[in-house]
């Protein structure tokens, strides 16, 4: 059993590199907590009542698809913050902005147009919203949506595809590791 999975680890070293994202890639690469509290929501919610209480707006029939809101909403009542704005809508603004950063970057899905409501009822507190452990729920979103994609049936992959290109680059050797630590402690 020890010679086997040595002999595995030397062939994956030598042969394939490490090709496996961890917890330690999402961190470096994308500067995402690894530890804190898991990221966990409800999907069973009114979310009209959810998005009036955190957003300060109602969205209409067609643009909340079971638990899902379109984008295209966000960007028509969150265009930019007035300059007067309360305390209250920045807080309503934040919590827009980062709903458009899960669909575009971290959380993403494949209809490229909505983003998953379950994720705005982590945003209640902001004070908080950054003891989450989102390095691990984008690294276990990534994995669920490549399970996915390996289906017979699938046309196509979503989520947080950063991670993907960037280990293919390290494993190929086509940029230096270092180049990438400097950047994610950039960010």
């Amino acid at each position: 059993m020890i010679l086997e999975s040595s002999i595995v680890d030397i062939v994956k070293q030598v042969f394939i590199g490490e090709c496996t994202i961890t917890l330690q890639d999402v961190s470096i690469i994308l500067a995402l907590p690894i530890d804190g509290v898991a990221v966990s929501s409800t999907t069973c919610l009114d979310w009209r009542e959810v998005c009036a209480t955190l957003l300060g707006a109602v969205p209409k029939d067609g643009d909340i698809s079971g638990q899902r809101l379109r984008l295209t909403w966000l960007t028509e009542h969150f265009p930019s913050l007035p300059p007067d704005a309360d305390v209250e809508s920045m807080r309503c603004y934040a919590r827009a902005f980062i709903l458009q950063l899960i669909e575009g970057f971290l959380f993403a899905d494949k209809s490229n147009n909505r983003v998953h409501l379950m994720f705005l009822s982590l945003f209640e507190d902001l004070g908080v919203t950054g003891t989450y452990n989102w390095g691990s729920a984008c690294l276990a979103w990534l994995y669920r949506e490549m399970c996915r994609a390996s289906s017979i049936d699938a046309h196509d992959v979503s989520s947080s595809l950063i991670l993907l290109q960037v280990q293919t680059t390290l494993v190929l050797g086509l940029v230096s590791l270092t180049i990438f630590i400097y950047l994610g402690k950039a960010w």
